[in-house]
């Protein structure tokens, strides 16, 4: 049965995917997610401080979960760093920034949006922060691809680029 993209529309969904793609990644990792790759590196690599928008993608047995993320790169006195986000998911601090050649590598500690409590029944936990490595190239037009890992395992691929967006 090929792919089905699903895009989800309202938090309650979006919030149920990110947390379902965080509860099977720590449970099954992806090694299939390497073979996907199509980097191909550019002429000079752009610069990293800005505003980037894009999407993760997770394959979920015989579809494929597509979410838009977001990521704004700031440079400080002590190096590169910044915040990202799913909207209605979530967001985190982006930390160790390193750009060697056309690699990009960094970290995201997200913290999901905590879960609504439902009436009679008892609140739910906090949501736990999670390490997400990102391991990515630049590509020929400058979008950044590749990995997002947990535990050291593939969890989604990612393709972002410079935001043309105001804002975003």
């Amino acid at each position: 049965m090929p792919n089905r993209i699903i895009e989800a529309s309202s938090r309650a969904r979006c919030a149920a995917v990110i947390v379902a793609v965080l509860a099977i990644a720590s449970v099954a990792p992806l090694p299939s997610l390497r073979a996907q790759s199509t980097r191909t590196a550019p002429k000079s690599a752009p610069t990293l401080p800005g505003k980037w928008a894009g999407t993760a993608s997770v394959p979920l047995g015989d579809s494929t979960i597509t979410v838009p993320v977001f990521y704004t790169f700031e440079q400080t006195a002590s190096g590169i760093g910044g915040t990202a986000s799913v909207p209605g998911q979530g967001s985190g601090p982006i930390s160790a920034v390193s750009v060697t050649g056309t690699k990009v590598r960094f970290t995201v500690v997200a913290t999901p949006l905590p879960s609504k409590p439902v009436p009679g029944k008892p609140a739910p936990p906090p949501p736990t922060p999670r390490t997400l490595e990102h391991d990515g190239a630049f590509t020929a037009d400058g979008a950044i691809e590749g990995f997002v890992n947990l535990d050291k395992q593939p969890v989604a691929k990612f393709r972002i680029a410079p935001s043309k967006t105001p804002g975003k």
